[in-house]
């Protein structure tokens, strides 16, 4: 209902004309037809002030909060070619409704015993125990990096009818695997020939022109407990 010094008017069929961010700060006008004339008008905005609640500023925060924790764009180029060694990812497009062991379950399907670590965020302000749309996870070694993003590129949840496609960054934070007392661990682990046979035979497959000793070494199946803490508080 809009009114004026003649009186006032109901107008039907508002439709708006701006961007998400001018509704937002109270800039958005609307187009109306269908008034008491029947005549096409602009309307200026219905509200003189951003619109301030709960929900925008909690969706600000969660975007800000994803912002700082999103290291990039996982380029299997530079793993080929030796100049990336970053293990951490940060897997983006979560369904809210998975939980860590359906997340688990579906990654181990391919990659069992190539991660040695999975953390889902969850949403602690939300009635039922819901993920936050992404989650972490740490290879054991760069090449096992490299299988994964292969193999969910342009990936669909199969799960409660979600469309997302999974969305594949490195974690910013990969200070956790640099811990003293995970090198230390990680410095004292042998692999086995069969983990070897594995690599290499990544190696092979995917035509990689530098020896498998050039990358950093795989690191222990479990990550030791206090690394873990740490890292659990720094995320």
């Amino acid at each position: 209902k809009i009114s004026s010094g003649s009186g006032s008017e109901i107008l039907h069929n508002l439709k708006p004309r701006g961007t998400v961010k001018q509704f937002f700060q109270g800039t958005i006008t609307y187009r109306s037809q269908g008034g008491s004339d029947g005549s096409v008008r602009h309307v200026a905005p219905l509200i003189n002030n951003p619109v301030k609640h709960d929900s925008q500023q909690s969706m600000q925060s969660a975007f800000s909060n994803l912002s700082l924790k999103d290291g990039g764009p996982v380029d299997i180029s530079k793993i080929k070619n030796g100049e990336e060694g970053r293990t951490t990812l940060m897997v983006k497009n979560v369904p809210c409704r998975y939980q860590k062991s359906e997340i688990r379950q579906d990654f181990e399907k391919k990659h069992k015993g190539r991660f040695n670590m999975l953390k889902v965020p969850t949403d602690k302000q939300a009635n039922e125990k819901t993920g936050k749309g992404y989650c972490f996870l740490n290879f054991r070694h760069v090449l096992f990096v490299l299988e994964f993003v292969k193999d969910k590129q342009n990936y669909h949840w199969p799960k409660y009818g979600s469309d997302k496609t999974i969305e594949i960054h490195y974690a910013i934070d990969q200070e956790i695997y640099r811990h003293d007392l995970f090198q230390s661990e990680n410095e004292h682990y042998q692999m086995t020939e069969l983990e070897r046979a594995d690599l290499l035979k990544i190696v092979e497959d995917n035509q990689i022109k530098i020896p498998l000793s050039s990358f950093q070494p795989l690191q222990p199946p479990k990550l030791p407990s206090k690394a873990t803490k740490q890292g659990k508080n720094s995320q």
